[in-house]
């Protein structure tokens, strides 16, 4: 796993010649890479970052062309070289200093090996030109597009190298005899069957608790949250514990008929004591950062190193697919099945305990997060059988061990077709289940989209083998160092799903919430790949006895290029303060456009004023969360334009996101029928307004 050449080793040293040439073709390869992320906007979205490249195409004399927005720019590629060449001087003069003095050998040979140590992974940083030149001059236009839209991810990747050599050979490590002392193992943790979770796991878990529940707050402050599978789940609640049904009034009857979805019920005991839609959100954020409770205990057992373990549950608070999931696309930030990570990863490291019963009990909660999850439980009783017969002991019953897996496998098939087939239809009044429609390419109806799937591999294939499938791959597999593929195995768990996910027409990303599942599979194929890892550097040890690659070596190495490689794709894509997003003027996630106190949500509270908690209301979808407590809460999105007869008050979002109207003639029921409807003093400077029907009830008894 590791490339690294110790100062202070006794292996063989590499000649100037060669370090200058490798560092030379680096820097010029690196400010080709800069110079197309700068000059064209296309490239430099991915960085999301465009105050900054802005500011840079400044600095370099540069100056933007196009349109206004500045689709491109020109920037003159020797001040980019130059700049280049000043940054690696910077970091190999100022690192070989802090490495010589450190490991206190001559400051020209931790030169000469700090050089060439750092020139193999600015190569690999800036190969990701050489691979865009050619894909494009060869014609491969899918590889292409697939390399055009991760180069934050290739840099992160190997900037991450970069710095784990570096830290790599600053810590004086000690070498134990791996005869007393288990590969990569503290000697406080030998022998011991549990490790408790350290101090600051428990820290990180606590901050990023409070970062997310604060942001959320905010957002729910400002109207920012859609009611729209986000806050109809706390009005699920309130319903329920109010007689009105397992529903939102968002749902024609009970929500059963959507998902096989009950896990936020189990909210109900904190929601008595504090009904609100925020109390959600700190709950689900704290659910996730628990995630990394079971991650750090998976991690220990393949490390036997509390420091090791802890990088790992780090890299799992970092871990932007995770994040995904607490602040979703159009800031959708509650859902369920958030709660099926920490769930499945509990019932993941149970499993790896063969603590049956905790197995079962985590596995059932597992199971009412969502029917989705029964394509993981499914591949994973397969994976438990292959895994019993493999490592039954000599002179027992093979069969004996199997079954309980294959049963498991055969109950989550049972499962899914009676969730699918039959619970969510009967609650559906026999409708089919609503995300059929996500496969339309392959047919209207369950049946039909399995059945063309069958009788045409090639359809199948075609909708795998796509550039966006390879960049979801990517996002969760290459911001861990692609640590989890170290476990195929395990890995495959998540085949089936991932698989469906690259079939679905809206979900072959990480901005979504599908792939929840396969966040707790990615984690536990980690974990476990640092076992592989280390068995690989013993390999490699006993093959090459006069290098410096000992087990402890790679594994080390790779947990933490797995926790660098974790913060850089953080660092570019994260909504929280710990990315670039957050700070960036320009971009959509400045924490002024969305956390910041705004005029619209400050006169609000006059619209609520208005309205006594027993009235029909229906309202725009990001104030719409509001009247969850009213005695109705319908929806009156663009796509529900007509409201039921029973609404006594009607509530347009004007300034809102996404709307359409700009005045009360643009309002259908306002414009089609006026005598209905009373249009009420606007006191809220125009962010708002509320129409009163008239004679409700006269309305509803001649309804018929």
């Amino acid at each position: 796993m590791s490339s690294t050449v110790s100062p202070s080793s006794n292996s063989r040293t590499p000649s100037w010649i060669l370090t200058l040439i490798l560092l030379g073709i680096g820097c010029w390869l690196m400010a080709v890479c800069w110079h197309e992320w700068l000059c064209d906007q296309l490239l430099a979205a991915n960085f999301d970052c465009e105050g900054g490249r802005r500011w840079l195409i400044r600095r370099l004399k540069g100056r933007l062309t196009g349109d206004p927005l500045g689709s491109t720019a020109t920037v003159p590629f020797e001040n980019v070289l130059i700049s280049q060449i000043v940054f690696t001087c910077l970091w190999w003069f100022s690192g070989a200093a802090i490495l010589a003095k450190r490991l206190r050998v001559s400051y020209g040979r931790s030169l000469l090996v700090w050089g060439y140590q750092s020139s193999l992974w600015w190569l690999l940083a800036g190969s990701w030109a050489v691979c865009h030149f050619l894909t494009l001059f060869l014609g491969w236009t899918s590889a292409a597009v697939a390399i055009s839209h991760f180069p934050e991810m290739w840099l992160s990747f190997a900037s991450a190298g970069w710095m784990t050599t570096f830290v790599c050979q600053f810590v004086r490590w000690r070498n134990r005899d791996a005869s007393s002392v288990p590969h990569g193992a503290d000697a406080a943790s030998v022998g011991e069957p549990q490790s408790r979770v350290p101090l600051p796991v428990w820290l990180a878990v606590l901050t990023y608790t409070l970062i997310f529940g604060v942001m959320n707050t905010l957002l729910y402050n400002n109207l920012l949250i859609p009611h729209g599978d986000s806050a109809m789940y706390e009005e699920h609640l309130w319903n329920l514990l109010h007689g009105k049904g397992f529903r939102s009034f968002i749902d024609k009857g009970l929500f059963l008929g959507e998902h096989i979805q009950i896990i936020h019920l189990g909210l109900i005991p904190v929601y008595l004591i504090w009904p609100s839609h925020v109390l959600l959100e700190w709950c689900e954020s704290f659910g996730l950062a628990l995630g990394a409770v079971p991650v750090y205990h998976m991690a220990w057992r393949q490390t036997r190193c509390r420091w090791r373990a802890a990088c790992l549950a780090c890299a799992y608070l970092l871990y932007i697919p995770m994040q995904r999931l607490d602040i979703s696309i159009d800031f959708k930030t509650f859902r369920p099945e958030a709660f099926g990570i920490p769930l499945l990863l509990a019932t993941l490291n149970a499993l790896d305990t063969r603590r049956w019963k905790a197995f079962g009990v985590w596995l059932f909660a597992a199971l009412m997060v969502k029917e989705d999850y029964a394509l993981i439980i499914g591949p994973l009783g397969l994976w438990i059988a292959i895994h019993e017969f493999r490592t039954a002991p000599p002179g027992t019953s093979r069969l004996r061990r199997v079954w309980p897996g294959l049963a498991l496998a055969a109950g989550a098939v049972v499962y899914l077709w009676w969730a699918v087939k039959i619970a969510i239809p009967y609650f559906k009044a026999g409708n089919e289940v609503h995300y059929a429609q996500y496969f339309s390419r392959f047919g209207k109806t369950t049946n039909e989209i399995i059945y063309n799937l069958l009788i045409h591999p090639d359809w199948l294939l075609g909708e795998l083998i796509t550039p966006e499938n390879f960049l979801f791959a990517a996002a969760l597999c290459l911001s861990l160092a692609l640590l989890p593929l170290w476990s195929p195995g395990r890995l495959a768990v998540g085949a089936p799903l991932f698989a469906a996910l690259c079939l679905n027409q809206i979900a072959r990303n990480t901005q979504h919430h599908f792939h929840a599942p396969l966040v707790a599979i990615v984690f536990w194929a980690a974990a476990h790949g640092l076992n592989n890892v280390k068995e690989f550097t013993a390999w490699w040890a006993r093959r090459h006895g006069g290098t410096n690659l000992i087990t402890a070596d790679g594994v080390r190495f790779a947990v933490i290029m797995t926790l660098f490689a974790s913060s850089g794709f953080h660092f570019w894509h994260a909504l929280s303060p710990g990315g670039l997003p957050f700070w960036d003027t320009l971009s959509a996630a400045h924490w002024s456009r969305k956390y910041a106190p705004t005029e619209r949500a400050a006169e609000f509270p006059k619209v609520l004023a208005e309205i006594p908690p027993d009235k029909h209301v229906a309202s725009t979808d990001f104030v719409h969360p509001r009247f969850n407590h009213h005695a109705r809460s319908y929806d009156y999105s663009g796509y529900r334009p007509n409201v039921p007869a029973d609404v006594e008050y009607l509530v347009i979002d004007v300034r809102g996101p996404y709307s359409q109207i700009r005045s009360p003639e643009d309002v259908a029921e306002y414009q089609k029928h006026p005598e209905r409807w009373e249009l009420l003093p606007d006191n809220t400077n125009g962010y708002f307004y509320v129409f009163k029907q008239r004679a409700v009830q006269a309305q509803l008894e001649s309804t018929p």
